[in-house]
């Protein structure tokens, strides 16, 4: 019998889609965080997806995670994730923001089925 795999995941933002499997109600839990929390924390997994797009994010985070893979639609279920993003929008939409350690958005999240408040 094989042990399964342990998979973090990390997003660009909460989209519903990811959610799905837990409809029709579900609850996330989600606190700030930093690059060496989720950095640290990637090493507890036997792989890490990242499914965000936006180039100078990816860049970032090939600084702090040690590996992973690009992943393209992400499904997301009772488990930790990650939601890392720039906290800034551009007036042009697809012009790329810069993002470094300093002005980058780390969100720590749990969701879980059920309503919880």
């Amino acid at each position: 019998m094989s042990k399964q795999k342990k998979v973090l995941k990390v997003l660009p933002s909460l989209p519903p889609s990811a959610f799905s499997s837990l409809f029709p109600n579900f609850c996330i839990q989600v606190s700030t965080s930093s690059l060496e929390e989720l950095s640290t924390d990637a090493r507890k997994y036997d792989d890490v997806i990242v499914y965000i797009r936006h180039s100078p994010t990816v860049k970032l985070l090939e600084k702090w995670l040690p590996r992973f893979m690009v992943g393209d639609s992400a499904e997301v279920g009772g488990e930790r994730f990650y939601v890392v993003s720039a906290p800034q929008r551009t007036p042009v939409s697809g012009q790329d923001v810069p993002v470094d350690e300093k002005n980058v958005l780390v969100l720590r999240c749990v969701a879980a089925k059920g309503i919880w408040l």
